[in-house]
């Protein structure tokens, strides 16, 4: 190299060129990052963490010697930028994104140290399967409790939902102390059932829902109740999801959606999204229809939903309603005056009743009968329902012509506002229930973390650690049943042939005549609908199953922790609610055979029978299932959610419970 040629020149606002100042400032930037690594070791003794690494063998001496030539050495390396006119770095990542990348590397590890990730390190015992199960199921769900903290869907906006809490009763007062203390004193296993009540809080619209078959004039009826035409009306089937009306100053239409940003229309858009015609199967992927309108009647904190017809062609609408059926405060079954009761109709009251909703069967189109036919019918829809339900519902005629408008605001006044009236009182007496449950479980809480430290015998602390180890145990339930009944949805229908087979024997019998049941049309729905409930119940009993097991561990480990308050009266079995029902819609199995089938044995005969049937049913039917089973799986996931969320909201406050008296004792 020729040493004569010239260095490059540095930057006339520096004495080091761009790259040796960036060299330089990058240097002095890792040497930080060191001292700040050997503040980390000496500070560690105070530290909360369950692995130390580090012996603690510094002197307090020493270490107030260190900690003034750290401050030396960092005021050094600030002189240097300085003075070198080379500017310090400024912080560029959130610390909100550093954390949740934490995160998301906390729940691959936990993921690896799931049973099935282990198989390559040997065999494990049961167990210790269900150990590990458990600890990496309490480990998600904390790292999620976490995220959702950050993302304010958590306890992060506790305090701003407070806030915006209209009402300032005693009861909200009490919980604004709650979580007061909760944040004061760090007991953040109260938070989940803090945001549950405030769930509860939140929700004051008391929602009657509209239940009836296709064409009975539900939409007509809601639209004479909130006294203009919202809904649309129509001979075929019309609603495809269940419309949710609200009361608000504006006119507008608010859409949800599964893959996209919501979006607010004109109330005379609703058809696009709402009606079977222009979203068919729910084609647009909406997840929730809130119309909202300045409507009198709902004033009163009275919130209404049109829901799609039973009996429908269209499957998924008539599966959603049936799913929706428990999610209402009160529900108005609709029966049309020119047709006759059926099942469904019965089934639908059975429904309500079974999840203790309040119920009011109602008989549309009353203006087309006479006084005489009107009580006839009225009172045989009552002994019907009577016979078959075993309770005693009385049946209302109503009409949405104006001439006997009468009629429905009768009922309306008599039978509705009543109950709104009675279902507020209930609804804020609960509230109070569980806050004052909630008090007082934070109330032992915080006396236990003051009161002086009181040893635990060894059989004492044996069944705290059992404890611990059952509620352990109920995590690992969750995510076994997690395991079992998603695959199970996902994968319901990978065997037709025993329908087939059921079908196709029935078919033989109408031709025999040896059927003594009814059409073969009937026989086929009915052999379809049994396959789908001999296909989906095992989902159900593994659910049913579970929230058992879990009430039991919790109702057990009460009894031994003695924390009091804690526990809601309602059990985790009271959150499963009627699996969605299959609706097999039309039925296209009109077909002739050949006249000399019969004569070419029994087998020819079933052979021919099946691949008609397959051919005329196996592309509606498989489309059909494949709609069921997305609502079957949503439906099963939001099941465990509520039954995890439940149960953790729980368990976490007996977990830090068994904590708290075990550092007691240490």
């Amino acid at each position: 190299m020729d040493m004569s040629e010239k260095r490059p020149e540095p930057e006339k606002n520096g004495i080091f060129s761009p790259s040796h100042a960036n060299r330089i400032r990058i240097g002095c930037q890792h040497l930080d990052h060191l001292l700040d690594e050997i503040e980390r070791i000496m500070d560690e003794g105070s530290s909360n963490t369950s692995f130390p690494q580090y012996v603690p063998d510094i002197t307090p001496a020493q270490k107030t010697c260190i900690e003034d030539y750290i401050s030396h050495m960092r005021n050094r390396l600030s002189r240097v930028l300085d003075s070198a006119g080379i500017p310090k770095t400024s912080p560029d990542i959130p610390a909100s994104r550093a954390v949740r990348v934490r995160l998301a590397s906390m729940q691959i590890s936990v993921d690896e140290m799931r049973p099935s990730a282990m198989r390559g390190y040997g065999m494990m015992t049961t167990e210790g399967e269900t150990c590990l199960s458990g600890a990496v199921s309490e480990l998600r769900v904390l790292i999620r409790q976490v995220e959702q903290f950050l993302s304010g869907t958590g306890g992060q906006n506790i305090k701003e939902r407070l806030s915006k809490l209209e009402s300032t009763s005693h009861d909200l007062d009490l919980l604004r102390t709650i979580e007061q203390r909760v944040s004061d004193y760090g007991l953040v296993e109260f938070r989940g059932q803090i945001s549950s009540i405030l769930d509860s809080a939140d929700d004051q619209v008391f929602e009657i829902a509209v239940f009836g078959r296709v064409s009975s004039g539900k939409s007509s009826l809601l639209n004479a109740i909130l006294g203009e035409d919202l809904l649309p009306v129509g001979v075929t089937p019309v609603t495809a999801l269940p419309i949710h009306i609200r009361w608000s100053d504006k006119r507008e239409i608010l859409v949800t959606f599964v893959d996209k940003n919501p979006i607010v229309c004109p109330p005379e858009d609703l058809f696009l999204y709402a009606t079977e015609q222009h979203n068919p199967s729910n084609s647009r992927h909406v997840t929730r229809i809130i119309a909202r309108l300045p409507a009198h009647r709902l004033l009163e904190g009275v919130g209404f939903a049109d829901t799609p017809g039973l009996g429908s062609l269209a499957t998924s609408g008539a599966a959603l309603t049936r799913a929706y059926l428990p999610s209402c405060d009160l529900g108005i079954v609709l029966i049309d005056a020119g047709s006759t009761l059926t099942a469904e109709d019965i089934q639908t009251v059975y429904s309500l009743q079974s999840a203790g909703i309040p119920v009011q069967i109602l008989v549309s189109k009353g203006d087309l009968l006479s006084d005489e036919e009107s009580r006839s019918l009225c009172e045989y829809i009552s002994s019907q329902i009577t016979v078959r339900c075993d309770v005693h519902y009385p049946v209302h005629l109503v009409s949405t012509r104006k001439s006997h408008r009468h009629l429905l605001d009768t009922w309306f006044e008599s039978a509705i506002l009543p109950l709104v009236k009675d279902a507020r009182d209930m609804k804020t007496r609960s509230l109070q229930r569980k806050i004052g449950l909630l008090w007082e479980a934070v109330q032992h809480a915080l006396s236990e973390e003051e009161k002086d430290p009181e040893l635990l015998t060894p059989e004492h602390e044996l069944e705290l650690l059992s404890v611990e180890t059952a509620l352990r145990n109920g995590s690992a339930h969750i995510e076994e049943t997690r395991n079992y009944a998603l695959h199970q949805s996902r994968n319901l229908f990978s065997d037709l042939s025993p329908l087939w087979e059921m079908m196709t024997e029935h078919v033989i019998q109408s031709m025999n005549g040896t059927d003594a049941q009814g059409e073969v049309h009937s026989l086929i729905r009915d052999d379809i609908v049994g396959y789908v409930h001999q296909e989906n119940t095992p989902v159900q009993d593994k659910l049913i199953e579970l929230a058992s097991q879990l009430d039991l561990i919790l109702e057990k480990s009460a009894a031994i922790l003695s924390i009091p308050g804690i526990r809601d009266s309602e059990d985790l079995r009271s959150k499963i609610h009627d699996m969605p029902r299959y609706d097999p819609g039309s039925l296209n199995i009109s077909f002739s055979l050949p006249v000399y089938s019969t004569f070419l044995g029994r087998a020819f005969l079933e052979n021919t029978i099946r691949s008609k049937l397959k051919e005329l049913m196996k592309k509606e039917l498989k489309k059909s299932f494949e709609v069921y089973k997305r609502i079957l799986v949503r439906w099963t996931e939001q099941t465990l959610g509520l039954i995890e969320k439940s149960y953790e909201n729980t368990a976490g406050q007996y977990r830090a419970g068994i904590t708290r008296m075990l550092k007691n004792n240490r």
